[in-house]
């Protein structure tokens, strides 16, 4: 069946190629300047080459179309290649990346509602921010599978109303988007699975230490934390690792910890962050 139908197809083009050549030759006997466009498939590269071979079509350019907007252009029987161009500010996507745990979701939800009281990119009304914290609550409380659920849902759906008001701020400043996005705790779409996407730090979950979440680095990247003194004058490195996160313990309780990380790929420099301030627990 799918044979008659090709068959029948390639019969119709003929008949249409058959009646542009008699145009073609008429109006530009060589076919200098004409474009014909066919999908980049096997049945539209053998229309192609079909067309290429009749009389009047030799100069014409053929244009081989992809789905997704590159294309392979033979213009006189010379195939170059059109890339496309990729966006300088693509749109980013905010989305909550929140781990499977009760625990795990509880905690981003507070570091959202920590995070959303900044005013750098945008101001969040204060009551929506404290919406959070007897939701929170309820979900550490839940017993049960079904109990979970529906705390996490009646919590994630106050995440999302914030997230829209992110989403409005990142939008209006595409430049910065990215770094607005996790500014505020959640997670860029697509960008680096659930791994952190710029330096980041917060409180441990024991006694004098800190944890660390590293920017996405090129592949075979290092990392190497500098802590420095209070005056940020001097430092003392950490041991070096190649894992996105770190956690650091032995630290003096409730002191702020200044802390940059340096980007080491191959043996070469990548880039050192900004230094941020941690409080140790």
């Amino acid at each position: 069946m799918n044979n008659k139908i090709v068959t029948f197809v390639i019969v119709i083009m003929s008949y249409i190629l058959e009646w542009k050549k008699v145009v073609a030759s008429e109006v530009n006997p060589t076919g200098e300047g004409l474009k014909f466009s066919f999908p980049n498939t096997n049945i539209g590269r053998t229309f192609a080459k079909k067309l290429r071979q009749r009389k009047g079509f030799e100069n014409c350019i053929i244009i081989l179309t992809n789905d997704h907007g590159t294309g392979l252009k033979l213009e006189k029987g010379i195939p170059i290649v059109l890339m496309s161009v990729p966006n300088p500010n693509p749109v980013i996507t905010a989305t909550i990346s929140a781990p499977d745990a009760v625990e795990g979701k509880a905690k981003l939800a507070e570091s959202i509602r920590d995070k959303g009281a900044s005013t750098t990119y945008v101001t969040i009304p204060p009551g929506q921010l404290l919406a959070l914290t007897p939701l929170i609550a309820n979900l550490r409380a839940a017993v049960g599978e079904a109990q979970v659920d529906y705390a996490w849902d009646q919590l994630n759906t106050k995440l999302k109303l914030l997230m829209r008001i992110i989403q409005d701020a990142m939008d209006a400043n595409k430049p910065q988007s990215l770094i607005i996005c996790v500014h505020y705790g959640y997670h860029a779409q697509g960008r680096g699975g659930k791994s952190a996407q710029i330096f980041g730090g917060e409180t441990g979950a024991i006694v004098g230490s800190i944890d660390l979440h590293f920017p996405i680095g090129p592949r075979g990247c290092c990392y190497s934390v500098k802590f420095w003194n209070a005056a940020r004058t001097s430092f003392s490195y950490a041991l070096g690792t190649d894992i996105g996160h770190g956690h650091f313990d032995g630290l003096v309780s409730g002191e702020m910890q200044n802390v940059s990380v340096v980007e080491v790929a191959h043996g070469v420099f990548v880039r050192e962050s900004q230094i941020i301030a941690v409080r140790a627990k």
